[in-house]
């Protein structure tokens, strides 16, 4: 009961007895208590129209009657409060913020999301993504943490509420593939389609096979993984770890449905895997270079060969 007291700002001896009905119902979770916590918090400014807003009970019956049973996925009780929490909490919000925070389900569990990626998945400057932000913080919606590494703010939801965002769009696979495809699509059209220039915002060049997948959009992958250009931005960006596990784990889609790609695959995986440390935080290190040590017969000489003819004398 601490924690609805710190939210509503009440001493816990003084909390309407539907808080302790509401702490009963979701077996004392955190989040569902911050979660509503922070509705209630919202629905009055002085101590004692929160403790006498009829939202206590409206919260409670709401937590008692959503159950979810159209999602296929079987949840636990526990789960299911915090998912009708969550509801609550997204029902809360206006419909250009629900839009917005819908749109998060396109991110994987524990992944920190940097500015600039919402910037792109919202296609909005950054003031207004800080801003929405920071009502979905107050609303308990999401979580932040500094990045020290770039001097800014990184932002996380707990895996419960991806969950939530998930399961949302688990009977409309169309909506969540067209997700995907329009966060891949407004990168390759900021970067004037030339992959080699999409933007290094902290996050894409270690997520981009799996949006790639997941939008449908898997033509792409020979294009984009066996771009010199795109290897060199992806090393330099963040190693050679990434780039390989996605050699790996996308080989299928980027050797083409014939195989032809199978040789330039292998080549480019061993190139990454000798040339990339090399690569990694070094913006002096030419690819270009690089690439022409290799083998003349190798896929990766001949595109290095590629890049040096375009260069200007």
């Amino acid at each position: 009961m601490e924690l609805f007291s710190s939210y509503v700002k009440i001493p816990a001896d003084y909390l309407p007895v539907e808080a302790r009905s509401i702490h009963d119902e979701c077996k004392g979770s955190p989040m569902v208590i911050s979660l509503i916590g922070s509705l209630i918090s919202e629905s009055g400014r002085c101590r004692q129209t929160q403790r006498q807003s009829g939202r206590w009970q409206y919260y409670l019956q709401n937590l008692k009657t959503r159950r979810y049973s159209k999602f296929k996925k079987q949840l636990s009780y526990e789960h299911e409060s915090v998912m009708g929490a969550v509801q609550m909490s997204v029902d809360n919000l206006d419909e250009v913020d629900k839009d917005k925070y819908e749109k998060l389900a396109v991110f994987l569990d524990d992944d920190p999301i940097p500015i600039k990626t919402l910037e792109i998945l919202w296609k909005v400057d950054k003031y207004e993504v800080e801003d929405t932000m920071n009502n979905f913080l107050k609303k308990c919606l999401v979580s932040c943490e500094a990045d020290s590494t770039k001097d800014s703010l990184v932002y996380t939801l707990h895996d419960l509420q991806l969950d939530y965002l998930k399961n949302k769009l688990r009977d409309d696979p169309d909506k969540e593939k067209t997700l995907h495809k329009d966060f891949v699509e407004e990168y390759i059209r900021l970067a004037e389609g030339q992959f080699e220039k999409m933007t290094c915002d902290g996050y894409i060049f270690s997520h981009l096979g799996y949006h790639l997948q997941m939008g449908g959009l898997t033509p792409l992958f020979p294009d984009i993984y066996l771009n010199l250009g795109y290897v060199e931005a992806n090393l330099k960006a963040t190693g050679p770890v990434d780039i390989l596990s996605d050699y790996r784990k996308y080989k299928m889609f980027i050797m083409g449905e014939d195989f032809e790609h199978e040789e330039a695959l292998q080549d480019f995986e061993d190139f990454c895997r000798t040339a990339g440390a090399k690569m990694q935080g070094n913006n002096d290190t030419d690819i270009v270079q690089l690439g022409l040590m290799e083998e003349q017969e190798s896929h990766v000489y001949l595109a290095a060969q590629r890049m040096a003819d375009m260069r200007p004398e």
